[in-house]
């Protein structure tokens, strides 16, 4: 009994089987396989050996976990960076270049469709960048499974590691397809996977004193003015001779708070892979019962991940306007002028030292309240990676969809330079 395929799948399956049969006809790739486990072998061999030797002090069983999952995370990040400095090569040359050598014209003769092509070639690069990834995996599975480490934090990351070879990769095609000479094709998707790369986070970067709000304000600063030594005499006393001494005295002066909004243009880190990435495999778990007894949240415990991440959730969190901060700010009784006084005139005339509290700051940074209640910024901990998802996505589908358009037959309009056959 006979399997009839639908024939999208074996329109799709031959185009991609072309495609595929022309990358591996060089035996090359092996050793770029072989070079590539060697590389990763050699960087967490590496990285263990630096920490050993910097370290100072022996490892315990704990320390050395963590340094294990920090080191592993890193390598992580590391597979993904290769991905994506290896993925524009695999389609941006796929339609331009077959188009220079008339290859694209004996395929576009054929009653396959032009989106069978666009699967075709697009599956081609996409499973050759699954490959590389996968041999990574390999590396990445002993390592995990060696030190104990979480395999959900290894799927996780290659799930995402694959789905950014399958997003360059359009965008590769699409660039290939719009572009007539391979060689611009293939820059320009470099350029635009570093401008989601770098260019997201530097743009949020120079956002951020533009974005801040400007807060002035009165208080009354308690100084000493005169020209003898009031400590002198009193070295352990705060204020000698207050009220008694005439160098004393509460002066007001204008004060500045800045109010900073980056929770209006964080989402601007969200194009590059490296932060979704970090924020998509985050899961933040409160560290308890650990080797020195001590419990609760701990920097030095998290990996790459946990600090990017984290970043990201403390920069999302709502600030406070510039009416709410002058209005804390102002919000004292009288003779006082505003939270930030460290003294005032009482009705009797005599000087009152303050101890400032500041009040007003606690209204600017209270994002990084850590007290005993859990943190407003952990609710976003793990909840802004689909929003980079979503931007890639659309950005693949554009240019899959300039890309199909470019492809259809009969050709209305061809561009410069560009034969059919």
């Amino acid at each position: 009994m006979s399997v009839h395929l639908p024939r999208w799948y074996t329109a799709v399956s031959a185009v991609m089987h072309l495609e595929l049969m022309g990358r591996v006809r060089s035996k090359k790739w092996i050793l770029a396989m072989l070079a590539w486990l060697v590389t990763l072998v050699a960087v967490w061999l590496g990285a263990l050996a630096l920490s050993d030797y910097f370290s100072g002090e022996p490892f315990t069983a704990q320390d050395r976990y963590f340094q294990s999952s920090s080191t592993f995370a890193w390598m992580l990040l590391f597979t993904l960076l290769v991905a994506l400095i290896i993925a524009p090569a695999l389609s941006s040359t796929a339609i331009n270049g077959q188009r220079q050598t008339s290859n694209l014209a004996i395929v576009q003769a054929t009653p396959i469709a032009s989106w069978h092509v666009l699967c075709g070639k697009l599956l081609a690069g996409w499973v050759t960048g699954a490959v590389f990834v996968l041999v990574a995996a390999i590396v990445l599975g002993v390592i995990a499974g060696v030190t104990a480490l979480s395999g959900v934090l290894l799927m996780k990351s290659l799930v995402f590691i694959l789905f950014e070879v399958f997003v360059v990769c359009a965008l590769g095609l699409g660039f290939s397809a719009l572009v007539v000479r391979p060689v611009i094709s293939v820059l320009l998707t470099y350029l635009v996977v570093g401008a989601l790369s770098i260019g997201g986070p530097l743009a949020f970067l120079f956002t951020i004193n533009p974005m801040m709000d400007r807060v002035e304000y009165e208080a009354q600063y308690l100084e000493y003015e005169g020209t003898d030594d009031p400590w002198q005499d009193a070295p352990d006393e705060e204020y000698p001779g207050l009220n008694e001494n005439p160098g004393w005295v509460c002066r007001t002066d204008s004060g500045t708070e800045y109010v900073s909004h980056e929770d209006r243009t964080w989402w601007m880190n969200m194009s590059s892979p490296v932060v979704i990435m970090a924020d998509a495999v985050e899961s933040i778990t409160e560290q308890q019962n650990v080797e020195d007894g001590s419990e609760g949240f701990s920097a030095d415990r998290y990996n790459v991940f946990d600090s990017i991440s984290q970043g990201i959730a403390l920069v999302r969190i709502p600030t406070a306007s510039e009416a709410d901060v002058r209005a804390e700010i102002l919000d004292v009784d009288p003779p006082r002028i505003s939270s930030y006084d460290s003294c005032y005139i009482n009705s009797e005339g005599l000087i009152v030292p303050l101890e400032i509290t500041m009040d007003g700051y606690d209204v600017v940074e209270d994002r990084f309240d850590d007290g005993d209640d859990v943190p407003e910024w952990m609710k976003y901990v793990g909840h802004s990676w689909y929003w980079g998802v979503g931007l890639h996505l659309v950005l693949a589908l554009g240019a899959l969809t300039a890309a199909w358009v470019r492809l259809r037959i009969p050709v209305k309009r061809l561009p410069s330079g560009v034969r059919i056959a």
